[in-house]
């Protein structure tokens, strides 16, 4: 792992107040540190819909058919081009099928539900923000990694499988999962399905809908670890207890880029690379941006840096003018050479994230990472409204960014592929950023200053 001393002359880590980490499908925390950095977020709460002590069956349908009528109505006419790639008829059947299934469905499913339909749509920023205070989910926090479902922390009953990998959820391969899971999760690619799904492997009311499992009381999880694999039927949880268990998580010390992440944007100076690396959490805190940028440009005068490093892999977006100084900046200074300047992308690097790594490939810089959560060619501009009963979130684009127009890729994708195992991230090591110090161009040298 590569550390270096944290530039002095730049303005310190405490730039500004911490991201709201709002990405889309978030679940929970369940280790707060660990969720954080790996792209996890707190949810949105909302009121019920459903059955309250006494309710009447037919007041229940009722609300539930009231906010099925506004999501469907609502939805498309806000959009800025709901159908762009679904059909009116296959959404009308959607519906359909949902309102013919109110009654005989709880709040949780109709939940699903509802998100389901907004994913339709094919755009990662337009979704329902669940409310799972009623859901139940596994006690488990995991990441998908290189080599697998990563178990990373667990409570105290299950602490044994903590470093192990998660093979299989009741009859369904991980693979199965993901394609029975993908239609609730509103996502732009892969990368961005990846980033999510982590979270609905634990909710064990996704894990029925999708059809792994019969009850949210429980579900049998086979684990992996040193070529041998044990099964275990596992007791779900109600969502608001795991905040207050007991949880185990694996004992790593936490590279560079993990640190710090309640901060939207911070440096360091990797000393014996002669680097700055440059973290960018969130397009947020104009001011502390600004104060951050112009520390960092009067470091670099007054030290012999030889590259640049902007870390990119955990921004989920925000307002993305806020980058115009350092994009400006990067553009006129001497690391805009190849092997001069390097962007280290990610899953999570999305939105208005995404819009500032692909203002920079008008410059040299080398992108090495994954490929990003968000579409080149994206909706955003997002807003939002309620449902009138439930209260759940529904969040909804109002504009089409073209950003490459003549071709629609669907991830942003790196100049060099780096995607860390579950055994480096054990281990503490950050291989993308290990990549790019040990990367050299030929014949690169810093123009020596005047």
């Amino acid at each position: 792992m590569f550390r270096g001393h944290r530039t002095r002359h730049a303005v310190p880590h405490r730039s500004g107040r911490g991201p709201k980490l709002r990405r889309p499908g978030s679940v929970f925390a369940v280790v707060i540190g660990l969720a954080i950095a790996l792209g996890l977020a707190v949810p949105l709460s909302a009121r019920a819909a459903g059955s309250a002590e006494g309710d009447d069956a037919a007041a229940r349908i009722a609300r539930w058919s009231e906010d099925l009528d506004s999501l469907a109505k609502e939805l498309p006419e806000r959009h800025v081009d709901f159908f762009h790639s679904l059909s009116r008829e296959a959404f009308r059947r959607d519906v359909a099928a949902v309102r013919a299934s109110i009654e005989s469905s709880t709040d949780a499913e109709l939940t699903l539900r509802f998100m389901r339909l907004a994913a339709s749509a094919g755009d990662g920023h337009t979704r329902v923000a669940g409310d799972f205070a009623s859901f139940r989910a596994l006690p488990l926090s995991m990441y998908v990694f290189a080599d697998g479902v990563g178990v990373i922390a667990a409570t105290e009953a299950y602490a044994e499988h903590v470093g192990s990998r998660v093979v299989a959820i009741g009859d369904k391969s991980i693979d199965e999962l993901e394609a029975a899971l993908a239609p609730f999760i509103s996502h732009d690619n892969r990368s961005g399905l990846l980033n999510q799904l982590p979270s609905y492997l634990l909710l064990a009311d996704a894990l029925q809908e999708a059809g792994a499992i019969d009850s949210v009381e429980s579900a049998r999880v086979t684990f992996e670890a040193d070529g041998e694999r044990k099964t275990v039927d596992m007791e779900t949880v109600p969502v608001p207890e795991l905040r207050t268990m007991t949880w185990k998580p694996i004992e790593r010390s936490a590279p560079l880029c993990e640190q710090k992440m309640q901060f939207p944007h911070w440096n360091d100076w990797i000393a014996d690379a002669k680097t700055l690396y440059f973290k960018y959490n969130a397009c947020h805190d104009a001011e502390g941006f600004n104060r951050l940028v112009n520390g960092t440009v009067g470091f670099i005068e007054q030290n012999d840096v030889e590259r640049f490093v902007l870390d990119l892999r955990h921004n989920g977006g925000g307002n993305s003018v806020i980058f115009a100084p350092l994009q400006r900046w990067l553009a006129a200074s001497d690391f805009n050479r190849p092997g001069g300047l390097y962007v280290i992308l990610g899953r999570r690097t999305f939105s208005s994230a995404l819009l500032n790594a692909l203002d920079l490939r008008s410059t040299s810089a080398i992108f090495v990472g994954e490929p990003t959560g968000g579409r080149p060619n994206h909706f955003g501009e997002v807003k939002t409204f309620q449902l009138p009963n439930s209260g759940l979130t529904v969040a909804y684009s109002t504009k089409y960014f073209r950003r490459i127009p003549d071709a629609d890729p669907p991830s942003m994708e790196p100049d060099i592929h780096v995607e860390p195992t579950f055994e480096q991230w054990k281990a503490g090591q950050d291989p993308v950023l290990e990549t790019v110090l040990a990367h050299r161009v030929a014949g690169d040298s810093k123009p020596k200053k005047k």
